[in-house]
């Protein structure tokens, strides 16, 4: 059954899209333009024409026949590290537009999956739109008010506003406190279960801790001697990871393929590939945050030691060794 709410991935594909191809942009010449240069709107390149850009400028100043003299080094290592830059960036934008495209396929055909992995997907997606406002929009307004409201802030915020009030309804729909009843309804029915997810955060601290403890246990034992291993022999250990990566792959495909057919549902080539992705999304989201949350926990605890041992030192209970 077709997801009306698919739909609205499309606004998300095409802006993620745009860092890629570029797009069209409202312009007003500068203040060293000719009197004759009006506004108006012209193309504005994305990561692959500014990679196309700065390959050849490399390109020519890595030219055994240019002087060195002749080649600006602080110039060619900017620019080095901007194309590397943004050869990161157009492999994010590019994964980012294809897990939009299999969200939007598995909303199109009616996957079970399909409502998880847009959840999984808004989210990361009204924090990327939220940084870029917040941060790169805000020192760009400052400068060039009209072009960076008309070409960036606007379009946006609209699209935030549609990912923010996307993720509500989905949270609505997937809970099942709310029952389908209004916003408000449901945010009265949260809190009555609020309180009941309360009394289980000393299991999920002890929980935290445990896997802290595993983490490192794991690092020690197992982590720190591969790391020594892949130091000396680089080349097999990159082998090694991408035919894991291929393995792990190739396993979600069949395991959905079997999933499905024991299931009954219809046979198809799309839904394995999007399954997969969902599955990519949602492991690297996880990870993300449980790395985020030893993060801050491992860093709460050196921050307030440290505290701890600048208070005795001051009030002269401690005091002051060499060399700490």
């Amino acid at each position: 059954m077709f997801q009306k709410s698919a739909l609205l991935l499309i606004p998300f594909f095409l802006y993620f899209l745009s860092f890629i191809t570029g797009r069209p942009a409202y312009f007003e010449p500068g203040p060293s333009a000719p009197l004759s240069e009006e506004p108006g709107v012209a193309f504005e390149s994305g990561l692959l024409g500014r990679l196309v850009l700065e390959s050849r400028f490399l390109s020519v100043m890595s030219d055994p026949l240019l002087e060195s003299d002749a080649r600006p080094s602080e110039v060619f290592r900017a620019v080095e590290r901007s194309a590397v830059a943004d050869r990161f960036y157009l492999v994010v934008s590019a994964f980012w537009c294809v897990l939009l495209m299999f969200c939007f396929l598995a909303g199109a055909r009616g996957y079970w999956f399909y409502r998880p992995m847009l959840q999984v997907i808004l989210g990361p997606s009204i924090a990327i739109l939220l940084a870029i406002l917040l941060v790169a929009r805000s020192k760009a307004l400052s400068t060039n008010f009209t072009v960076t409201l008309y070409n960036n802030v606007i379009p946006e915020t609209i699209l935030l506003a549609i990912g923010i009030g996307m993720f509500l309804y989905q949270k609505m729909r997937l809970d099942p406190v709310s029952g389908g009843r209004s916003f408000l309804d449901f945010l009265q029915k949260r809190g009555t279960v609020q309180t009941q997810r309360i009394s289980g955060g000393f299991t999920v601290a002890m929980q935290l801790i445990l896997i802290t403890l595993t983490g490192a246990t794991i690092s020690n034992l197992l982590l720190l001697p591969l790391y020594k291993l892949q130091l000396s022999f680089p080349g097999y250990f990159g082998i090694l990871l991408i035919a894991a990566l291929i393995a792990l792959g190739i396993f979600y495909l069949y395991s959905y393929s079997k999933v499905s057919a024991m299931a009954g549902e219809e046979k198809s080539l799309l839904a394995p590939p999007a399954f997969l992705g969902f599955r990519i999304l949602s492991n690297t989201v996880f990870l993300t945050l449980l790395i985020g949350a030893i993060t801050v926990v491992i860093g709460t605890i050196v921050s307030l030691a440290i505290l701890n041992i600048d208070l005795l030192q001051g009030t002269g209970i401690l005091q002051p060794v060499k060399g700490l």
